[in-house]
């Protein structure tokens, strides 16, 4: 999802294939076409223009795809980001490197959120390094509910610098629920799963790329510091990194139950003022 990109592939097929097959029809959301063959396998890639899902069927020798939008298909929508990865190490320190150690808690988060009805995107599943365009384009793009990106912090000023963070966008303002919202309730509770310092919640509009350029709620989760000695111990633990995945779950379904919440209170504000409209009318 993240390259924008739906790739057919064909089988058992020779170098001619293309001569003799043809797309067909057009689609407002295709910006190109590619084509590849090796191996007697013919590739076909579509570049799309945004976060879509698809419905496909083959019939009398056609095959048919329809791409839809993420957000006619689903009702609850996150990203999940993990932080560097690839030739990107981030933070490193007592032996342990940030892109591995945020790969670990979201490979566990993931485990949590498949038994959920949420649509999770992710920008990463592997060790592997999306661009900062690529990571936000999939939250704006498939304007999801939520936007979470998992980090490791490090401070090469102090050894002692410890404890949990989260980073927010205060330009982007989204009635009702927006990133400040979001963040502090990731924030509380990695501090509740993880028992960790609490350093509150940071705007984070002028320190990183994908808080300032998010078009919905984001929060930018430091977990804790590989440059302080004791917390870098507790982060190599599988245990702690658990705990991280599941404060970061459960912050994730509160976002969505007090956003509910909100819409339910908006929705009877708007009927009591239609009620008092009525009575005046009457």
């Amino acid at each position: 999802y993240i390259n924008k990109v739906a790739a057919v592939e064909i089988e058992g097929v020779d170098s001619n294939f293309y001569k003799n097959a043809y797309l067909l029809g057009s689609s407002a959301h295709l910006e190109d076409v590619r084509y590849g063959y090796a191996n007697r396998k013919a590739r076909i890639e579509l570049v799309l223009d945004g976060i879509y899902e698809h419905e496909s069927i083959f019939q009398d020798g056609y095959l048919y795809i329809k791409f839809i939008p993420s957000r006619e298909v689903h009702n609850k929508i996150v990203v999940v980001d993990g932080g560097h990865g690839g030739n990107d190490g981030g933070t490193s320190g007592y032996g342990q490197q940030e892109k591995e150690v945020v790969l670990d808690i979201i490979l566990r988060l993931k485990e949590m959120l498949d038994q959920t009805d949420i649509k999770v995107y992710y920008t990463r599943l592997e060790d592997t390094k999306p661009s900062f365009e690529d990571r936000v384009d999939l939250a704006n793009l498939s304007r999801a509910d939520l936007f979470v990106s998992i980090h490791i912090n490090g401070d090469s000023h102090s050894k002692s610098s410890s404890g949990t963070e989260v980073l927010y966008n205060e330009s982007f303002f989204t009635p009702k629920f927006g990133s400040k919202d979001f963040a502090k309730i990731i924030q509380d509770e990695l501090v509740k799963s993880l028992g960790s310092r609490d350093r509150g919640i940071i705007v984070g509009d002028e320190i990183a790329y994908i808080v300032r350029r998010a078009t919905v709620p984001v929060a930018l989760a430091e977990i804790g510091f590989l440059t302080n000695k004791e917390e870098a111990l507790l982060i190599a633990k599988d245990s702690y990194k658990q705990q991280a995945a599941q404060g970061i779950y459960n912050g994730i379904l509160r976002a969505f139950d007090e956003r509910e919440e909100i819409s339910k209170q908006k929705i009877n504000e708007q009927w009591n003022a239609r009620e008092e409209e009525v009575e005046d009318e009457e």
